[in-house]
């Protein structure tokens, strides 16, 4: 039997996600966060990206990755990250540099901005690659229950309050 590169097979264990805490250095000159590759960080960080600007109450993601994980990390404002998978399912509020959110393989997730100001730093483990992301929910459904390990978890969280209270 040939098998697919190991890049292009979902991993046999999926971590939960998970918030991270990241080394917090308040001074009356400003604040300083830091993350050491090594030491702390779940992978080797390969890209990155920054997105701001978005209108409150508008939702981004919408996908999954079939290898690459994820490392989000609310910059300022504050903003709802919904994931599922074969981990479960959770709502996280994103409120503060002082953490970053891991998102493991095979978990889908989207990101609802509450507030106008929001920006959320990415951290990613591969460089880009189209193939690389799951747009189809029932195609992540195939691809948990094709690999490895316990069942999946599909349930979805509950409604994402947006404005009020969280």
């Amino acid at each position: 039997m040939t098998r697919a590169p190991a890049a292009n097979r979902p991993p046999t264990t999926v971590p939960r996600p998970r918030l991270l805490g990241l080394g917090v250095h308040d001074q009356p000159r400003g604040r300083l966060v830091v993350g050491e590759l090594g030491v702390g960080l779940p992978f080797e960080v390969r890209r990155f990206f920054l997105v701001h600007g978005v209108p409150a109450g508008e939702v981004r993601g919408h996908h999954a990755h079939r290898s690459c994980e994820q490392l989000l990390v609310c910059l300022s404002g504050r903003l709802v990250v919904e994931t599922w998978g074969r981990a479960g399912a959770g709502l996280t509020l994103l409120e503060d540099d002082a953490h970053g959110f891991h998102v493991p393989p095979l978990t889908w997730a989207t990101q609802t901005y509450l507030e106008p100001n929001s920006a959320l730093l990415v951290l990613c483990s591969e460089a880009y690659d189209p193939d690389e992301y799951v747009t189809d929910e029932a195609e992540l459904r195939r691809l948990v229950r094709d690999s490895a390990g316990s069942p999946p978890a599909f349930s979805r969280p509950g409604r994402i309050p947006v404005g009020g209270a969280t």
